[in-house]
C-alpha cells in the first residue's frame, strides 16, 4: 500500500509541474471474479496516460477473504482514435492480485466526454483469461 501512495504522490507532483490533465476516476468491472468496484488517478499529456488504480470486491479492502480479490497496479492509457466527443483507448493494466499475484489486463475502452471535464467510458477487458464489462465515471480535476 505505501507502495501505491508513493506512486500516487510521484503522479501528483510530477503533474502539477507540468500542468496538464489529472483524471479521478471511479469505476466497476463484471467478470468471472464477480463484481468489483474501484478507483483510479491518471495523469495524461497529449494521447498518453499514466496513473495507479485500486480495485476490489464487495468492500474496497485489502481482505482476501470471501472471494474480494484486490487488484493494485498501474494503468497505461493510449488514444487510438478520437471523433467528436468520443474516443477509443487502448487502456492495459498491470499490478498484483491478492498481493502476490502479478497480472496483466488487456482493456479497451470508449470514452464519452459529457459535460466538462466529466467523462463516461464503456470497456471490454480480458481478466482471468475470461471477457470481462467495464463501466468508468471519470472527472478531469486539472486541465
Amino acid at each position: 500500500m505505501k507502495v501505491i501512495i508513493r506512486i500516487a504522490f510521484l503522479v501528483l507532483a510530477y503533474s502539477s509541474v507540468e500542468a496538464q490533465e489529472l483524471t479521478v476516476s471511479v469505476f466497476g468491472q463484471s467478470s468471472e471474479l464477480g463484481f468489483q468496484r474501484g478507483y483510479s488517478i491518471q495523469y495524461e499529456k497529449e494521447k498518453w496516460g499514466m496513473g495507479v488504480l485500486f480495485q476490489s470486491g464487495k468492500t474496497i479492502s485489502l481482505e482476501t477473504s470471501n472471494n474480494n480479490h484486490p487488484f493494485i497496479g498501474l494503468t497505461i492509457a493510449r488514444e487510438l482514435y478520437t471523433a467528436g466527443k468520443m474516443r477509443l483507448l487502448l487502456t492495459p493494466k498491470v499490478g498484483f492480485v491478492n498481493q502476490h499475484f502479478l497480472v496483466f489486463i488487456p482493456e479497451l475502452q470508449t470514452e464519452f466526454n459529457l459535460y466538462k471535464g466529466l467523462r463516461l467510458s464503456l470497456g471490454t477487458a480480458i481478466r482471468a483469461r475470461q471477457p470481462a464489462a467495464t463501466l468508468a465515471l471519470s472527472y478531469q480535476i486539472l486541465k
